[in-house]
């Protein structure tokens, strides 16, 4: 099987593909024809940011050592802790306006992203990360590796903690339960990349799989399991199917640099959506009515204006380190 170390193209497309749901998920909807955009893109957007990059983690884990380790983690540490400090500074600006919402845990937004809605994913791979990390290294040492074995006890901690008290992310045993299913079906679809060549049978499958999630959440169909709803396991694995058997793009420049951008218009775009929505409802007082038309434009503006300042920060060293870990 071939394996690169350049990031896979398509794959990065469809992960843009993804963040347009998670921005078209997070803005209201007041009317039937304005949900479409959450019955669509709900089933499959957060799951498949979880598979896709755990796929990838699992094909270079044998290389995760010093350096190349080192910086894998701040990718996600540094972003998580730069944009954690903006939406709690965001809530506290939030407050002094509208002096409303709920206090701050303090606990659940530095270690579980609590801070914003969408923050959780990050501290939510890295302890997936870390307990991949511990049980390969514990598995292929003869002796018993003891850092890996600290790794390995520090994530499940991480885990039963968060399920404990409840915080974001953590609300339900079938949400545990998600853990080893996001991680196996992570390990095997990392065994079916194959490189520039495409797989017509996973990616046939993985239209299917998607198509089904969509008709099911939008007839209200659902797969509760431990307070749970497993349709976000079934249609984030039909999209990573999808994904990865679908053809290798390569390197064309333009699309390449748009579909890399997708992790920091992810991290970004709460900011630009709940300053708009700050800016219209509070400061200038108008109640947004958020037909399909309204709530269309909304989710492109934000997404637009998310990629621009993505685009922006790139081409500040320091501010890219920090923000987005590149």
């Amino acid at each position: 099987m071939e394996r690169s170390d350049s990031r896979n193209t398509t794959i990065d497309l469809f992960r843009l593909i993804a963040t347009f749901g998670v921005i078209t998920i997070h803005v209201p909807f007041s009317t039937p024809a304005a949900k479409i955009y959450f019955n669509v893109f709900w089933p499959f957007c957060v799951p498949f940011f979880y598979m896709a990059s755990l796929t990838f983690y699992f094909i270079h884990l044998e290389n995760f050592k010093g350096d190349r380790l080192k910086k894998k983690v701040q990718r996600l540490v540094y972003p998580y802790i730069s944009w954690t400090i903006i939406y709690l500074t965001l809530i506290f600006i939030k407050h002094s306006f509208t002096h409303s919402g709920n206090p701050v845990n303090p606990v659940a937004a530095v270690f579980y992203g609590s801070s914003a809605v969408h923050l959780y994913f990050l501290p939510n791979l890295l302890g997936m990360q870390a307990l991949i990390y511990g049980i390969y290294n514990l598995k292929k040492d003869s002796h018993i590796n003891l850092n890996a074995l600290a790794v390995l006890i520090i994530s499940i901690i991480y885990f039963f903690v968060g399920y404990r008290f409840q915080y974001f992310g953590f609300s339900s045993a079938g949400s545990i339960l998600a853990i080893p299913l996001y991680i196996l079906i992570a390990y095997w679809a990392s065994t079916k990349i194959l490189g520039k060549d495409n797989n017509r049978l996973l990616t046939i499958i993985g239209i299917l799989i998607v198509l089904f999630m969509i008709v099911s959440n939008f007839s209200g169909f659902h797969y509760i399991l431990m307070d749970f709803d497993f349709i976000l396991i079934f249609g984030g694995m039909g999209l990573l199917l999808l994904a990865i058997g679908s053809p290798f793009l390569g390197d064309i420049p333009k699309i390449k640099y748009i579909a890399g951008c997708s992790y920091g218009i992810y991290l970004s775009h709460v900011l630009f959506l709940e300053t708009f929505k700050l800016y219209i409802e509070r400061i200038f007082k108008i109640n947004l009515y958020y037909n399909f038309y309204v709530t269309t434009l909304i989710v492109i503006s934000i997404f637009l204006m998310s990629l621009l300042f993505v685009i922006l920060i790139r081409k500040i060293p320091h501010l890219k380190f920090y923000l987005f870990g590149e």
